[in-house]
């Protein structure tokens, strides 16, 4: 005659090795998802904003004369979706004019992502957070003038 084991905390102690890793792994998966989604949107303003500098060129010369305050960089916080940014981590470059024309503009932006999952900031390095940048550059054409 078999005697029967019982083996009732098996599950629990399987259930307290497996449930960390699981844990970090579908926080990691969101915190992946949230960080291309901030990086989407930090494109998208920045794009979105070098566009409308080339568009209206009135706005070019304000900017190339105070390029840590300007118009432009409030439109690339404008633009910016779910994402709070402030002027320090917006650089707008515009080159000097050649034959009285400006010839291109550039905007960069920079933002400071927090991820949620525990451990995952000191894993790369950075105690503050993750820094996303996007950059956008475009031509101004001679016959837009």
């Amino acid at each position: 005659m078999k005697i029967k084991q019982r083996h009732s905390g098996q599950s629990l102690v399987e259930f307290a090795l497996i449930f960390p890793i699981v844990f970090f792994l579908i926080t990691g998966f969101f915190d992946l998802g949230r960080a291309v989604f901030y990086y989407s949107s930090l494109t998208n303003a920045v794009r979105e904003a070098t566009r409308y500098a080339i568009v209206h060129k009135t706005e070019l010369t304000s900017a190339f004369n105070t390029p840590t305050n300007n118009s432009l960089q409030d439109k690339v916080m404008e633009y910016a979706f779910a994402i709070t940014l402030n002027r320090a981590n917006i650089i707008v470059t515009i080159p000097p004019k050649v034959n009285d024309f400006f010839t291109s503009v550039s905007i960069q932006a920079t933002y400071l992502y927090k991820p949620i999952t525990p451990g995952i900031k000191e894993v790369l390095g950075s105690t503050a957070g993750i820094s996303i940048t996007a950059r956008s550059k475009m031509l101004i054409s001679l016959g837009s003038r």
